[in-house]
């Protein structure tokens, strides 16, 4: 069989013009994007620094060369490959991701590949992942982070959209929504054969000047041995400031014609004339009586409701103009997003207008935002058709939509913002140059742009700079590509959002991050190295659950535990806001629609107690808080009941039972169907649906609250034939009932289809099922769960010498697939893979795996129970005398160390012993630098034979004080593979147990 021809830059428009075959131009590709792609081949798969590339020119389609010069550099001959793990990082919160969108069809495009040049490449791609799938896409947004594939294999090619927080709390091992026994592999591999294109650079300084410093920690200079390629960092932006290293034309050498449709883009007109100042008076000055700042204070909302009553006029005038169906409303706080869809409603229903109304910002579930933007999409879409017949739709917005929103206005009205800001908005002006010419109208309120005017929370003093200087220009502003005029540099400057620096992240920082397991005290907080000083915490999720009663907050984890929380359902909420609202301090939505923004006000809150913390279901802390106890970057959940939601996102003064998007949410990311069979969660989807004339819903209700009796408390699993029929029976009067929203009967029927397969649970109650269904496809076995090397869970009992043997077939598999080239560190993988479960000989333990089958002295020593039971873990636990965090690892430890004789053996042929009992003590994430703490007065003695070598300890060595070794060898090894590097070594090692486990879990091995 002939090898595929290599990728090389000739092949790249072929490529192209495969991916987007419905592209009117040949090649497809512009110029620039073709000259960025032979860059990269030039150089390896190495990228340019910095790259400068106009609004709407297509800057997404860097994924699309990431992705060629992975497959171009993928033979074993180029030696390390380009970047594996493409995050594309966007400081906004994804309303349209555009970026998204291009990934998932760049996956479909290379999963579907038949032929041609989408084959080689796709082949290219699965050499390097090893599994069935060529290329993973997963997007990281505040919540609980369900989309792990790309966490789940070092080697698995895969696109990660993400924003600021979400990636750079896991660069610095404090991944928010991520476990800290997970945070090292997450760290590990964000910072190893990783490129983060960081789009829009100039709205994250701060993370920019953090990565560059990560990017140099994790160099050579830094270690004193590696065995992947360090962090790569694009900064990608169409208003750097200095002089990028790949600057844009349009067009690149003799004979090159340029794109005639990026030059429509490029030469397309957006005037901007400028509205008389909103007169909203004059802030007083620091030196002004308390009494007065606080009167100021205490008048905003009067302020910013005339903004959006002259917003609202703009606006609806700018309906008038001939062709402008599509009007874009961009404002720089959530409240004045508010009045002025209150200020339009008020004037259509006055019949002022007749235009449609949407509200975009970031502060929504993204289910609910994308079920909205369903309705509405092919009406803003960049490449949309316009229709004369439409009706009008005015969008208001927040700056959620200046930067990865793929949408197309045909008028817009903008308040003041920095210019910097103002260019990105009018980015979405006429963004494809269909129009030609269009018109805009920017207004600002006087006590904004006043000489004395207090610095803006989020712009600082750019506003009043942006507007004066404005104000000099004796015509129309045009903001249109080519024809405008940047200002020299020394006028540039005051006109741009204000440029935090970050903290200088130093080598004492990392020292402290890299702590896990315990974290340090004091710990930094990553947010400062992310936005800044004078940032605001990282924001809060809020999840809404309608199955929680209010009057037994005790049973809350075990509720939500039957259908975990996803991130599609939560919603993401500034820290302080959440704070307010949860202590009934009611607060409005004055905040900026920007990660990371510092709080715009503080107030002291009650002390009820409304929310579950959630940590997971198996993790220590999870339980009901109260507002003073909220932290940031933590989840909560609280019960519909409790309101703070409407159409558009978040409102928290309504009082709207919220709906659950509990089972939808699950069943999207999970990719199994699943609905709660509970009187109040079908009550939240139905809403007015339900009422005392609807008969048929009634008596279905009536059904639901009858309690479900089990033959025994202690198993969740409703097996019973009265627990399948009732099931059976609710599901089919779902399919058939008109008051169900489609999507649930969609899920009723797809259940009932498959019945015989699903898991049937009950609520503590007794009221109430919870039916899950089967997976609705084959995906690969590398894609697992957080947490999912634990001692249970598999399909049936796995011995300890057969999954040994497993995890050293991974791990072999997982260093030839990343490339390690040290043969010495390869064969000290296996090694330590053949020896890290020995632990699990503890006598107590092992009659915890066999549980009541056959006692543990009579039975082979067990790795995995085969137990897929949750709730009487803990009650086995304390039967078998399992002290609370007892850690097999640590046993191991004492086996390989107390008797150094008997030991060395099994030790022989390791090159770097301390690397072995350092991977050894951390596989499960623990004991980075410290070991656990664990009360264990009289354990029993230990033995075991392995490889004809008669092991023992008496299980009574102290791993915990300073001297035992676990923390002298951390360190040790940190200063040799460097913080980064030493975090991708457990990543490897830790990911193939977990691959061994999920086969396991498959009944995937041959007996």
């Amino acid at each position: 069989m002939s090898e595929p021809p290599a990728l090389c830059i000739e092949l790249f428009d072929a490529y192209f013009e495969a991916l987007w075959p419905g592209l009117c131009t040949r090649p497809a590709a512009f110029p620039w994007q073709r000259a960025l792609a032979r860059t990269v081949l030039e150089r390896k798969g190495r990228w340019p620094g910095t790259i400068d590339v106009p609004t709407a020119a297509g800057k997404t389609a860097l994924l699309d060369i990431a992705v060629f010069a992975l497959a171009a550099t993928a033979h074993p001959s180029e030696g390390q490959p380009s970047a594996r793990r493409i995050f594309f990082v966007v400081d906004r919160r994804i309303v349209v991701d555009e970026a998204r969108t291009r990934a998932i069809h760049i996956r479909k495009k290379l999963r579907e590949a038949d032929g041609g040049i989408l084959k080689i490449v796709a082949d290219q791609l699965l050499c390097l992942a090893g599994t069935g799938e060529p290329l993973e896409v997963s997007t990281l947004r505040g919540g609980m982070p369900r989309e792990k594939a790309w966490a789940s294999s070092p080697a698995q090619p895969a696109i990660i959209l993400s924003t600021v927080d979400q990636v750079g709390s896991r660069l610095l091992f404090r991944g928010y929504g991520v476990t800290p026994e997970m945070a090292p592999i997450h760290a590990g591999l964000v910072a190893t054969d990783s490129l983060i294109i960081l789009d829009e650079a100039h709205l994250s300084e701060p993370f920019r000047e953090t990565l560059e410093a990560v990017r140099l920690f994790s160099g050579k200079d830094w270690r004193k041995k590696g065995i992947a390629p360090a962090l790569e960092v694009v900064s990608m932006s169409a208003t750097l400031a200095e002089t990028a290293e790949f600057q844009f034309r349009e067009s690149y050498g003799k004979g090159e014609r340029p794109s005639d449709v990026l030059r429509r883009r490029l030469r397309a007109h957006k005037f901007a004339t400028l509205i008389p100042l909103v007169e909203t008076g004059k802030a007083p000055g620091d030196s002004a009586p308390k009494s007065e700042q606080w009167k100021w204070r205490q008048q905003e909302p009067e302020r910013r409701s005339k903004l959006a009553d002259e917003i609202g006029t703009q606006a609806t005038d700018l309906l008038t103009a001939d062709g402008v169906r599509v009007i874009g409303v961009v404002v720089n706080r959530v409240a004045t997003a508010r009045d002025v869809l209150t200020r339009l409603t008020a004037a259509k229903l006055q019949g002022k207008h007749g235009a449609e109304l949407l509200l975009l910002t970031g502060r929504s579930r993204p289910l609910d935002r994308d079920q909205m933007l369903a309705r509405f999409w092919a009406r803003i879409k960049s490449d949309r058709s316009r229709a004369e017949g439409d009706q009008p739709l005015i969008v208001i917005a927040t700056q959620c939509i200046e930067a990865g929103a793929d949408i197309d206005f045909d008028g817009l009205v903008t308040e003041i913002a920095s210019l910097d800001a103002l260019r990105q908005r009018f980015g979405r002006l006429d963004r494809l140059g269909e129009l030609g010419t269009t018109r805009a109208r920017i207004v600002a309120r006087s006590d904004q742009v006043d000489r004395h005017a207090p610095a803006d929370p989020i712009y600082g003093e750019s506003l009043k700079h942006t507007w004066k200087w404005l104000t000099r220009s004796k015509r129309d502003v045009d903001f249109g590509i080519e024809h405008f005029t940047k200002p020299e540099l020394a006028v540039l400057c005051p006109l741009l959002s204000p440029r935090k620096s970050a903290p200088v992240l130093l080598p004492g920082h990392l020292d402290l991050f890299c702590q896990t397991s315990p974290k340090p005290h004091p710990d930094p907080d990553p947010a400062i190295f992310l936005h800044g000083p004078a940032t605001g915490p990282a924001d809060v999720n809020i999840v809404w659950r309608a199955d929680l009663p209010a009057d037994r907050p005790g049973d809350w984890k075990v509720i939500v535990s039957l259908v975990p929380p996803s991130s599609a359902e939560a919603m993401s909420v500034p820290f302080s806001a959440a704070k307010r609202w949860l202590g009934e301090n009611m607060a409005s939505s004055d905040f900026a629609d920007v990660e990371g923004a510092e709080e715009l006000q503080s107030e002291r809150t009650g002390d009820r107690t409304p929310a579950l913390l959630w940590l997971g279901a198996d993790e220590r802390g999870t339980g009901p808080i109260t507002a003073e106890q909220l932290f940031p970057g933590c989840t909560i959940i609280v019960p519909s009941s409790r309101g703070g939601v409407d159409e558009f996102g978040w409102e928290p003064f309504s009082k709207v039972v919220v709906s659950d998007l509990g089972d939808l949410a699950f069943s999207l990311q999970r990719d199994r169907p699943v609905l709660r069979l509970h009187p109040e969660v079908m009550a939240s989807w139905c809403g007015d649906a339900i009422g005392e004339k609807n008969s048929e819903a009634l008596r279905l209700l009536e059904r639901l609250q009858r309690p479900t009796t089990v033959e025994s408390e202690d198993d969740e699993e409703e097996s019973d034939a009265s627990a399948q029929g009732k099931a059976v029976a609710l599901l089919s009067a779902m399919t058939s009932a008109d008051f169900i929203p489609d999507d649930r009967r969609s899920l009723a029927g797809e259940i009932v289809r498959d019945f015989s397969r699903c898991v049937i649970r009950k609520y503590p109650s007794g009221v109430g099922l919870v039916v899950i269904g089967p997976r609705r496809q084959a995906k690969p076995l590398v894609m697992l769960e957080e947490g999912d090397s634990s001692s249970r869970g598999s399909a049936m009992p796995v011995r300890l010498d057969a999954h040994t043997q497993h995890v050293v077939d991974e791990v072999k598999r997982f260093a030839s697939l990343c490339r390690v080239a040290d043969s010495r560190i390869r064969r000290d993988f296996e090694r330590i893979a053949s020896l890290h479960d020995l632990g699990k000989c503890d006598r107590r333990f092992q009659e915890l795996l066999h549980g009541d089958r056959v006692p543990a002295a009579a039975g082979p020593l067990l790795a995995k129970s085969g137990s897929q039971r949750a709730t009487s873990r803990e009650r086995e636990r304390e039967a078998a005398d399992v002290p609370p965090g007892w850690r097999h690892e640590l046993l191991t430890l004492s086996l390989l160390t107390d008797d150094v004789e008997t030991a060395k053996p099994l030790l022989d042929g390791v090159s770097h012993s301390s690397l072995l009992l350092h991977l050894i003590a951390t596989h499960h994430g623990y004991c980075r630098a410290i070991a656990p703490v664990v009360d264990d007065p009289s354990p029993p003695c230990a033995m075991l034979s392995w490889d004809g070598q008669l092991l023992r300890s008496d299980s009574r060595r102290n791993w915990v004080s300073l001297d035992s070794g676990i923390t002298d060898r951390f360190w040790q090894l940190t200063r040799e593979f460097g913080w980064f590097g030493l975090a991708y070594m457990e990543a490897l090692f830790r990911l193939a147990d977990h691959r061994a486990s999920a086969l396991e879990r498959a009944n995937a091995y041959s007996p």
